[in-house]
């Protein structure tokens, strides 16, 4: 190819959905050059049809969150009313940016639509997500401080309270969301964190269902539940903790293979396909469209930290649909990348490979 041409699949490959005018404006060429750079790439099998198909891979965008993530860890047991001897260590956060690095370190093509602050903290966000193959050029650079969360964690690795700051993320209106959805759209997998406000999430979920896009949608919290509609027509996949699920259904789980049934009937209910509970050391719940129920757990699962487990479960469970994988299969990726990751200090563990995951799904679900 030549410089002209790569140039030009570059621009295809961030938005395919891209014009003819807008490549030639970007690149000061003609729109008949730009033609003629196009029909050479479709010759090639560079490119397939319109809107410009590229023949690699699967994409998955995530939308969310971004942060500066701040941990202390304990000394000595934690007492509460004085001062306690703790540990920090600085690293980069967010639920979809952890997602989409995770992704990213595991191959998949990968974009994040975030917000950070115009200041060094947000710079070095995007440039260090970036250079873990993670497409940040659809991020959001606003006024404002970007976004930090602070875990307290007791002396097992679990924790006890955690602080956020996210007012950055008020910030955004679907406005400014949808001005990116040629490149959200042409996703096979969209993942959206509920950090953005109640009239994105809500837009987004809409958007989704109008298209028939593969949306997989996470609350994070239990305070951000209340962000989802009544009607969740347009998810195809919602991943919950057990506290987030209750919130949700005001079902209390307390026998895991009864309640959680419950639980799931009730949130596809509201238009839901598929539903994931996250159950920490029991393993994880899901229900399919089929109405097919399942838990799955890993023994003697022992944590070192276990502020990563969620974003890495959800990571897994998406890197195994990206392959063509069914949701049990991708259920037990999930299980695989967050035990893995739990076993080590990191949120994100920098050491996975596609051939660990293999190993451990091989290894805890052969029989």
């Amino acid at each position: 190819m030549s410089k002209k041409e790569k140039l030009i699949l570059y621009h295809i490959k961030q938005n395919p959905y891209i014009s003819q005018i807008e490549l030639a404006q970007i690149l000061n060429l003609s729109r008949s050059a730009v033609a003629g750079y196009i029909s050479s790439l479709m010759k090639q099998g560079k490119i397939i049809g319109k809107a410009y198909i590229v023949e690699e891979e699967s994409r998955i965008i995530c939308i969310g969150g971004a942060t500066i993530d701040r941990k202390a860890f304990p000394i000595k047991p934690i007492e509460f009313g004085t001062t306690n001897l703790v540990s920090f260590n600085r690293s980069p956060g967010g639920v979809a940016r952890n997602i989409a690095e995770t992704l990213g370190r595991l191959d998949c093509v990968t974009s994040l639509i975030t917000a950070v602050g115009d200041d060094d903290q947000g710079r070095w966000l995007l440039d260090y997500t970036q250079r873990h193959q993670v497409d940040v050029s659809q991020s959001f650079t606003l006024n404002g401080n970007t976004g930090s969360h602070t875990s307290i964690l007791n002396t097992n690795g679990e924790v006890i309270l955690g602080l956020d700051d996210m007012q950055i993320c008020d910030n955004v209106n679907f406005s400014m969301i949808d001005k990116r959805w040629s490149h959200i759209g042409s996703a096979h997998i969209i993942f959206l964190d509920l950090n953005f406000p109640q009239e994105v999430t809500t837009e987004i979920i809409r958007r989704c269902y109008l298209e028939d896009r593969f949306l997989c949608v996470t609350p994070i919290s239990t305070t951000r539940v209340e962000k989802l509609p009544n009607d969740l027509q347009g998810i195809n996949l919602l991943i919950v903790n057990k506290l987030e699920a209750e919130a949700l259904t005001s079902i209390i789980i307390n026998e895991v293979k009864e309640d959680c049934k419950k639980v799931c009937q009730a949130i596809q209910e509201k238009g839901v396909k598929k539903v994931v509970i996250n159950l920490g050391r029991q393993g994880l719940f899901f229900s399919t469209a089929q109405n097919n129920y399942k838990h799955l757990s890993v023994e003697k699962r022992r944590y070192k930290d276990k502020t990563g487990e969620r974003d890495a479960l959800i990571a897994g469970v998406l890197y195994g649909l990206i392959q063509g994988s069914t949701l049990e299969e991708a259920c037990k990726m999930g299980l695989a990348l967050s035990t893995l990751t739990i076993q080590t200090q990191y949120t994100v563990n920098p050491n996975l490979t596609a051939k660990d995951i293999e190993e451990f799904v091989e290894k805890e679900f052969s029989n």
